[in-house]
């Protein structure tokens, strides 16, 4: 594909911790036109046989046939190969403009099939953009129009070429890929975080009187109302993301950072202790938490405390280096490196320096990335809640080569990962 700004080739694109996709030669923003063809057709009905594939073994597993939990580790592994197949075909359809591939990989990221160490509000912002793009021609705020012969309906219908929009059987694609979109977009944001849905971006009910009012959808033909995800238990998450950086995977983060209690932490540490030492050496990772204090709604890192989970290779600190008696009400930062990290973008010797330079946490810049998406909701400590990030050797690799120009993207979470790239 080439680029709509510098006009130079490239394979993949950067995709950054916001899922914003960039340039790698230029550092610009990209937002690939709609377009149809043979081979991003190929892609994605290959995308789909891969994943309906996956969901055939994993419906088996489920069921305690093929594919069981009693099964052996390759049938696992052919599952999770079905999977990534599945993503990476569909991720270059969608790079390349097919409607549809747009819509399932913002499925995918809403449903955590992608980049499984993301925030659960991260991920839905992100299926956002996705879903939004095929609604609304691009993520924005404004209005759509009504009726369903829409400028969005057009140009979508010209993805298949001219004229295509008087072909009936084309109209009637673009308005299931529509439909499909809003109903999943509708879906994700009634059980989307509170984070997410008290902004008045992601209110479902602005997105249900849009959606109708453009014809997506018909009025009281479904109904969304705001609920409560189960709560998954985040300590076994982050064990299970931390564990996965000892093998192979579609892409893996090399930096990023997890808001815990007390309580939590302390489980974390006592998880990576008892780690064989096969898979110590293998999950190269440093791993430290710091308290967090609060003071006028800022959120500030507490430096003279800080207790390491895990150092690099073969070097999982011991289970007492966080103590049981930590006090119940507090929050730590607990930060992690991976020096595992892969990706098409992933520079072995830019990420080791990083991580070089991050043995132990220092002066105030972790303070001033969690500050970047600090949000204040009341008058107590409970009030007041911190978004998580993940970054990847994409943003590494963003920053290291644009941090010098003026008028590429800049995001506050990728200017304070600048500075700490320039320490």
């Amino acid at each position: 594909m080439n680029c709509i700004h510098c006009g130079k080739r490239y394979k993949d694109p950067l995709e950054l911790y916001n899922g914003k996709l960039i340039c790698p030669n230029c550092g610009h923003a990209l937002i690939p036109s709609f377009s149809v063809t043979r081979e991003n057709e190929e892609l994605f009905g290959l995308s789909e046989q891969f994943f309906y594939g996956y969901l055939t073994k994993a419906s088996r597993a489920a069921a305690g046939g093929e594919g069981s939990a009693h099964a052996d580790k390759d049938e696992k592994k052919r599952q999770d190969k079905l999977l990534r197949q599945a993503i990476e075909y569909c991720r270059r359809a969608a790079y390349s403009g097919h409607p549809e591939a747009l819509v399932r990989l913002g499925y995918y990221y809403d449903n955590n099939y992608v980049d499984y160490g993301r925030s659960d509000s991260d991920r839905d912002k992100i299926a956002y953009k996705y879903y939004a793009r095929v609604l609304y021609e691009e993520e924005q705020d404004g209005a759509g129009g009504d009726g369903r012969n829409t400028p969005v309906e057009r140009r979508l219908c010209a993805a298949w070429g001219k004229g295509a929009e008087k072909n009936a059987q084309i109209v009637k694609r673009v308005h299931r890929i529509r439909r499909r979109a809003a109903i999943a977009l509708l879906s994700m944001l009634s059980m989307t975080s509170e984070e997410l849905a008290r902004q008045e971006k992601y209110d479902l009910k602005t997105h249900l009187d849009r959606l109708i009012a453009a014809n997506v959808i018909h009025e009281g033909e479904l109904s969304f109302r705001r609920g409560e995800l189960p709560q998954a238990d985040r300590v076994d998450k982050i064990f299970k993301l931390l564990l996965s950086f000892g093998r192979q995977s579609e892409r893996s983060p090399f930096f990023g950072y997890y808001i815990l209690s007390g309580a939590e932490m302390y489980r974390l540490s006592r998880r990576l202790g008892g780690l064989s030492p096969r898979e110590k050496e293998a999950c190269k990772l440093l791993v430290q938490g710091v308290p967090v204090l609060y003071e006028e709604g800022k959120a500030i890192l507490d430096l003279s405390q800080l207790y390491t989970l895990a150092r690099k290779t073969n070097t999982i600190a011991p289970a007492d280096s966080v103590p049981e008696d930590l006090p119940a009400g507090g929050k730590y930062c607990v930060f992690f490196f991976n020096g595992n990290c892969d990706g098409v973008y992933a520079r072995k010797s830019m990420i080791e320096e990083f991580i070089e330079k991050y043995d132990v946490l220092g002066e105030g810049d972790f303070s001033l990335l969690i500050n970047a998406d600090v949000r204040t909701y009341g008058d107590s400590q409970s009030d007041v809640q911190i978004a998580e990030h993940i970054f990847y050797a994409d943003d590494l690799y963003y920053v290291k080569k644009f941090a010098d120009k003026r008028d590429v993207e800049e995001d506050v979470e990728q200017h304070i990962l600048t500075k700490l790239m320039q320490k």
